[in-house]
């Protein structure tokens, strides 16, 4: 999980996973509309989802 911030100052959650050697990304959501431990909560939600196969989910 990643805390991105772009040049204007948005601040976004993300998780980043693999699904066939290529890169991809879940926006999880905005800093602080989406606290520490909720964005923590969602990616542990998709790492599981993840690791079972249902990518197409995320």
């Amino acid at each position: 999980m990643q805390l991105w911030i772009l040049p204007s100052g948005t601040r976004t959650w993300r998780f980043a996973y693999r699904v066939a050697d290529k890169q991809k990304t879940l926006t999880i959501g905005p800093y602080p509309l989406v606290t520490l431990n909720e964005a923590r909560d969602a990616a542990r939600e998709a790492k599981k989802l993840w690791l079972r196969g249902l990518t197409r989910r995320l």
